[in-house]
């Protein structure tokens, strides 16, 4: 543990946690390679092939938000802003042409628009199969995967998102980079395979549901460890190059990962199995065409096609 002595002014940098964006970059990666070993043929192979792409790729969409303005609003849904409905969850109009008819589209921006993001980019990737442009595909299906994972988060399902609103900051990236450091290597689950979806949307605010319903436990488990664990021994300065910044302790992480009871590590099973759902779901939709192993030979891609529904997507 680093002493305050030890720290030059200028090389400081205090973070309650380690940022605000989703997973984390490395579990967004893992969720993404995860889910291409889980379809079937003759997807396997084409998903296989391009691994690394989709890996490497499943953070475009936090990079973007520092460059489109339109962005931020697709990673998330703060229930609660839907307050002419109120909850349970199932009173929110989940039709985007209903919903359209009670918000305007900056107050979908505002509120979020993660759901109902994702039910486009299913059809834009079926879309993209139907096409057969390689490029694309792997540029939706990488995006596709980000936010499905995005909404098995319990905080990207509320408006205290980073615990902003109970005094507890910083409970964003303990949640989905720090605790999931401590199993993402080694957690073990069942290589089923993906099912179509019947109703994509229906299956969207279903896991959207799951994860609302983990957001008591993960704020009250981190209350009970700042309750439980001397206060000297709740954060720590950790240094990356340079840079020297305050965290939170091993011991406290690791409590906090107790308390919380594998929740975490069954969102992050979760999103991985539905990311291989949704992408399967688009293929079928597609009319399951032959997929191509090689970039090789592909037209340019000088734009985007028309997709239906794409201007919805906000």
């Amino acid at each position: 543990m680093w002493s305050l002595k030890n720290i030059p002014k200028m090389s400081v940098l205090i973070l309650a946690a380690l940022g605000l964006i989703s997973w984390g970059f490395e579990p967004h990666r893992q969720i993404n390679r995860r889910a291409c070993l889980l379809l079937p043929e003759p997807m396997f192979g084409f998903f296989r092939h391009h691994i690394d792409f989709l890996t490497h790729h499943a953070t475009d969409p936090d990079s973007r938000r520092y460059i489109d303005t339109n962005e931020a609003g697709k990673h998330f849904i703060d229930l609660e802003d839907y307050h002419e409905f109120c909850l349970p969850i199932d009173s929110i109009p989940q039709r985007w042409d209903s919903l359209n008819i009670h918000y305007s589209a900056d107050q979908i921006r505002k509120f979020g628009s993660l759901p109902w993001n994702i039910f486009f980019k299913i059809h834009h990737l079926k879309n993209a199969f139907k096409a057969s442009d390689t490029m694309l595909i792997l540029k939706i299906a990488a995006d596709l995967g980000h936010y499905v994972a995005d909404a098995h988060v319990p905080l990207h399902t509320t408006k205290n998102y980073n615990g902003q609103l109970t005094n507890q900051k910083g409970i964003h990236g303990l949640w989905e980079t720090l605790v999931p450091k401590l199993f993402m290597d080694t957690i073990l689950f069942s290589m089923e395979s993906p099912h179509y979806l019947e109703s994509p949307l229906d299956s969207i605010w279903k896991f959207i549901e799951e994860s609302h319903s983990c957001l008591p436990l993960t704020l009250e488990a981190e209350k009970w460890v700042k309750e439980n664990l001397d206060i000297q021994k709740q954060q720590q300065y950790v240094q990356n190059g340079k840079i020297i910044s305050k965290t939170y302790s091993e011991e406290f992480i690791a409590m906090y990962h107790k308390r919380l009871n594998a929740v975490v590590e069954q969102r992050f099973i979760s999103a991985i199995k539905m990311v291989s759902n949704c992408w399967y779901t688009a293929w079928i939709l597609a009319g399951e065409p032959n997929l191509p192993y090689s970039l090789n030979d592909e037209k340019p891609i000088t734009q985007s096609p028309q997709f239906e529904l794409e201007h919805c997507d906000h």
